[in-house]
């Protein structure tokens, strides 16, 4: 099972936003916590505005939840907006080429071309 925790960021004025990034990019890889593959920012297309944080942790990771570093994390990029954290875990994985056409959901202009 493979855990990620998200911290999404929705900042108060744009300056916030700008300033989580600068922030982010002074962030480096802790080497004591034990389990951590990996941290991302991420930004969302649609609304612009927001930012997630992401912390890939290894199958074995000996949280149940929330980590001490995300909480951390969570703490302290609460100053540039709010926060909504969530830690997931894979309940089914298959690989793409496994996937039935059908279970695979279309755009828009899919199904317009599809119907037309």
């Amino acid at each position: 099972m493979h855990l990620i925790e998200t911290l999404q960021v929705r900042p108060y004025r744009v300056s916030d936003r700008a300033a989580a990034i600068e922030a982010f990019s002074h962030l480096t890889l802790p080497e004591q916590e034990e389990g951590l593959k990996g941290f991302a920012l991420l930004e969302d297309r649609t609304l612009k505005n927001d930012l997630c944080i992401i912390l890939r942790w290894q199958p074995r990771t000996m949280y149940a939840g929330k980590s001490p570093l995300g909480l951390q994390l969570a703490a302290g990029f609460s100053r540039f907006g709010s926060i909504y954290h969530v830690v997931w875990s894979d309940t089914l994985v298959t690989p793409p080429d496994q996937i039935p056409e059908e279970h695979i959901p279309l755009s828009k202009s899919q199904r317009h071309q599809e119907e037309g």
